[in-house]
């Protein structure tokens, strides 16, 4: 359950990394779209399913995937994916996973009220010890807030790991569950906004940024990934209509010693669009 883990991956067999693991899953799902014949899809859609099946025994057991910066990505969707091929509800009804399922993209992403008027936010959570939110400060504040390791402080090292390691990874994955109808499924709906920041080409905040600018990788996938890239930024507006999901709640590190589920009201404003465009208001 910590950055340890990826000693004991077979690396010759997947990544070691969330931030790939994630990413991989993400381009496998693209993939499983395109309009290629279905006997060349089925090898990716057994081997995608089968991690699928081996995560959710591992959850069933009392693993977690929670550690911070980049390390635990990933692991969600392969099981909700699993649900959809094999129809079976063991995958996909939350309420058969046991509350020790914690997942990377879930404990990561929170409602609430960002510097640049943003409302779907990032946080690290754990790294070297417990990490506060720091997305409502400005930027001006990062450097001293939360302590000081060297010359940065923990909110700086904490925004170097969502521009490297997270949404950047996650636009695959998101797109896949929002094109398969999975987003209650998934019910954990500030995640899915938090991808559409990243991944939108406009920068939709840049009248409200004041001295600073929209982190230069943002509106692309990991690595300038192409082919995710142009595929979210293609697909994202035809997305089928669907629910959403009925559970908020935040991954809370403010108090010393404890870190648990706290409730995490969804802004009732309308937010952003599903993405592009202006601020409807």
């Amino acid at each position: 359950g910590s950055w340890m883990g990826q000693l004991l991956l077979p690396s010759e067999n997947q990544p070691s990394y969330g931030r790939e693991f994630a990413r991989i899953h993400g381009t496998a799902s693209m993939m499983m779209h395109l309009d290629v014949p279905r006997q060349k899809k089925e090898r990716l859609v057994i081997g995608l399913t089968q991690i699928g099946i081996d995560l959710r025994g591992i959850a069933e057991l009392g693993g977690r995937w929670n550690a911070g910066g980049g390390h635990t990505s990933g692991r969600k969707w392969p099981i909700i994916f699993a649900g959809l091929m094999l129809e079976d509800d063991h995958f996909l009804n939350r309420r058969l996973l046991p509350e020790t399922a914690i997942f990377h993209e879930d404990t990561q992403t929170y409602w609430g009220s960002g510097w640049h008027g943003q409302r779907a936010l990032w946080q690290m959570i754990t790294h070297h010890g417990t990490r506060k939110p720091y997305l409502h400060l400005p930027p001006s504040e990062w450097r001293t807030w939360d302590g000081q390791r060297g010359n940065r402080g923990w909110a700086e090292i904490s925004e170097s790991y969502r521009t490297c390691c997270n949404a950047i990874a996650w636009g695959g994955q998101a797109l896949a569950a929002l094109l398969m109808e999975a987003k209650e499924i998934w019910n954990h709906d500030v995640f899915f906004e938090v991808v559409d920041d990243w991944m939108r080409p406009v920068d939709i905040y840049s009248g409200q940024r004041m001295l600073w600018s929209r982190a230069s990788r943002e509106g692309a996938a990991f690595d300038h990934d192409q082919f995710v890239t142009d595929m979210y930024h293609i697909f994202r507006e035809t997305v089928p209509e669907q629910p959403h999901g009925d559970r908020h709640r935040m991954w809370d590190v403010n108090e010393p010693g404890s870190i648990k589920w706290v409730p995490n009201t969804k802004p009732t404003n309308l937010g952003p669009p599903a993405y592009g465009g202006d601020f409807p208001w």
